[in-house]
């Protein structure tokens, strides 16, 4: 749900600092470094933590992403912001319309939708899994999902190009 809000706010400062040309190398140059720093962490985490991780340990963890994406939010926040001249008002229907017409933010979306429907919704059922069924540590489970979000960069890389 955080995600979806960050995204909504985000997405709209595009059109006052980026070209048209450069949005969709600048948005799969963005989601790879993002998917990087997420493969990174939890390849660290899932080293430092043993088999089987105290709570407080667990909730260090957290404590720590929750710093990083602090740290996200504080540079986010030094973006200037750009007074738009020209201010219309739009209904939804003419908002829709709009966004659908752009056929690159539409290809970027659909790339997007696919890959967190393939992507979300596997990752909890696999580790429910390898939790469950194979009894694997807790830490091997944390460099799994690492793994996984390694697989996704793949797609960031060449969504750009693609797109």
């Amino acid at each position: 749900m955080l995600h979806t809000g960050y995204l909504a706010g985000w997405f709209p400062i595009l059109d006052s600092i980026l070209t048209p040309e450069r949005r969709g190398a600048y948005l799969s140059k963005m989601r790879f470094l993002w998917q990087l720093s997420s493969v990174v962490f939890l390849f660290v985490v899932g080293r430092l933590l043993p088999k089987e991780p105290a709570m407080w340990q667990l909730q260090l963890a957290l404590l720590a992403a929750a710093c990083i994406f602090s740290f996200r939010a504080f540079f986010l926040n030094r973006v200037p912001v750009f007074i738009q001249e020209k201010k219309e008002t739009f209904t939804f229907r003419d908002g829709l319309a709009t966004a659908l017409g752009n056929k690159a933010l539409t290809g970027y979306s659909s790339y997007l939708f696919i890959l967190n429907l393939a992507a979300f919704g596997t990752i909890p059922l696999s580790v429910l899994y390898l939790k469950n069924y194979l009894k694997a540590p807790d830490n091997v489970i944390v460099m799994i999902s690492a793994v996984t979000f390694g697989g996704m960069l793949m797609g960031s890389l060449w969504a750009g190009k693609i797109i």
